[in-house]
């Protein structure tokens, strides 16, 4: 499939303006930690010692991925968000931090997933990816068997894909696809493996927003059992 007809991706790129003191944040990280295409197509954009890397896809303002590097300080976080402020706010915390196990791409994930090299990632995150709810839309959701089919080449073997969502629907969806998928199989074994996140995560922003409006989000994780 071409990369253009991959998924038809339509999330929002900016909010509110930027202040000035950020736009000068942002622009000294994205000379420092943001990735390009030409050295996303090479093997290796991280210090050789940082592999296998984690992926984080849509990372918002960067709570969860900070956190995880944070906690992991040899070890390599990729991050891809489209959306300018989330930028803003993880290259924000890269900087206060003074971080360098974190690397980004500012762009869309279906331009630069044909172009990562395989058996690089030892865990791939979705955190609240938007659920598209409507029907019609449901062809812009991520989780399709085109995008697994990647997930799975980019895993290691053993390697663990995280879905998270407080959309019911989509969760059936994803699970739905996973459980297709010869490569990849449902770790959860009673309810609270699905219920209950791992206790060293950190609350992120569209979490907190679930839960105050009563709503329990939904852990899948996947193991990749076996090369596609």
């Amino acid at each position: 499939m071409e990369q253009e007809k991959l998924l038809s991706y339509k999330g929002r790129k900016s909010g509110r303006p930027l202040s000035k003191a950020k736009n000068e944040v942002l622009n000294k990280i994205l000379k420092t930690n943001s990735v390009t295409a030409d050295k996303i197509n090479s093997n290796f954009f991280f210090n050789r010692s940082y592999y296998p890397l984690s992926l984080e896809i849509g990372s918002g303002s960067g709570e969860f991925i900070v956190s995880e590097a944070i906690k992991n300080p040899n070890k390599g976080f990729f991050a891809v968000e489209q959306y300018i402020n989330g930028i803003a706010s993880l290259s924000s915390k890269i900087n206060q931090k003074n971080i360098n196990n974190i690397k980004f791409f500012p762009g869309d994930v279906t331009k630069i997933l044909y172009l990562l090299p395989q058996n690089i990632f030892d865990c791939i995150y979705l955190l609240f990816p938007d659920p598209w709810p409507k029907i019609k839309h449901h062809k812009r959701r991520i989780i399709q068997k085109e995008i697994i089919d990647i997930f799975s080449k980019l895993l290691i073997n053993n390697g663990i894909l995280w879905f998270v969502s407080d959309d019911k629907d989509y969760c059936r969806h994803t699970l739905l696809h996973f459980q297709k998928h010869p490569s990849f199989k449902w770790t959860a074994q009673r309810r609270e493996d699905w219920l209950l996140k791992p206790k060293t995560w950190v609350d992120t922003r569209y979490e907190i927003k679930a839960k105050k409006r009563g709503i329990s989000p939904i852990f899948l994780k996947f193991i990749k059992s076996k090369p596609l």
